[in-house]
């Protein structure tokens, strides 16, 4: 019986000597994870810093070279090694010493990705400050939680065929922008003029979308749409409709009902609908 029990403590032994050095290994393998960890996240916060200062670095090199040069944006570009430059509506890749400018595609051709173009749609898109409220004719219609501005002429047929489409919305806020073509349209800047000097200008001007009339001008009203006429020569609008959602995509024409609400979900949902002279349906 000793001898058995003696077996027995010995074999315990083994199995407890066992058991300790596999929890040491755990306990290695978990402190050399964490330090491996630590060790990554360090590289990590490394690059971030080395890829900063290079920015920076490479920002004011530029400034520096080109002084005159009015850069809008200076960041990493997705090549390494090159610095990707915005000037106005221009984009360009620069090499590290600031020499050499490429101004065209950069095409990723393992993915056959053009990296260039979210980019330059991007610079094409107006932000807020592009089409102000105040010189919008703003109808809102429910929440008015969707919003597009609306380049449009009083004697326009497509006007009116837009704007039936746009009668059929809910929850939408329309800022028409006064844009009368007077070499198409003869009389149309008069007309214009008369609707935004009206008391209502929102009535006067749906008035005349359904064929109406417009009304007698004021003497002494000012108006926008020589400021209207200028901020559409920006924005490269030739004809009208025209229109820009809240995000700025554009999309020219008069689309049928149901593009143009997938247009104004997909585009149209931003905070802040303007003010200015509203009427609501």
């Amino acid at each position: 019986m000793r001898k058995l029990l003696g077996a027995c403590r010995a074999g315990l032994s083994v199995v407890l000597s066992a058991l300790f050095g596999l929890v040491a290994m755990a306990t290695a393998v978990i402190v050399l994870a964490s330090a491996g960890l630590l060790a990554l996240t360090a590289q990590a916060a490394g690059r971030e810093q080395k890829t900063a200062g290079a920015e920076t670095s490479a920002a004011d090199r530029l400034r520096t070279l080109y002084p005159n040069t009015q850069f809008t944006r200076i960041e990493a570009s997705p090549v390494p090694g090159l610095t990707q430059v915005v000037m106005g509506k221009t984009l360009a890749y620069v090499d590290p010493t600031g020499r050499y400018f490429v101004v065209g595609r950069l095409i990723d051709m393992e993915t056959l990705q053009d990296l260039t173009a979210p980019v330059l749609l991007a610079l094409e898109k107006p932000g807020p400050a592009a089409l102000p409220a105040d010189d919008a004719i703003v109808i809102r219609r429910g929440s008015g939680a969707r919003t597009v501005s609306v380049f449009s002429d009083p004697d326009c047929l497509y006007c009116r065929t837009l704007d039936a489409t746009l009668d059929g919305l809910d929850d939408v806020t329309i800022h028409v922008y006064l844009l009368p073509l007077e070499t198409l349209h003869p009389g149309a800047s008069t007309k214009a003029r008369a609707i935004w000097c009206a008391p209502d200008r929102a009535a006067a001007w749906r008035s005349v979308m359904r064929g109406g009339a417009a009304p007698a001008a004021a003497k002494d009203c000012t108006d926008p749409i020589a400021r209207i006429r200028a901020r559409a020569e920006q924005l490269q609008v030739r004809a009208t409709p025209t229109m820009f959602a809240a995000d700025g995509t554009r999309l020219d024409g008069t689309p049928g009902a149901e593009r143009l609400a997938i247009f104004l979900n997909q585009h149209g949902r931003l905070s802040g609908n303007g003010t200015g002279n509203v009427h609501r349906d």
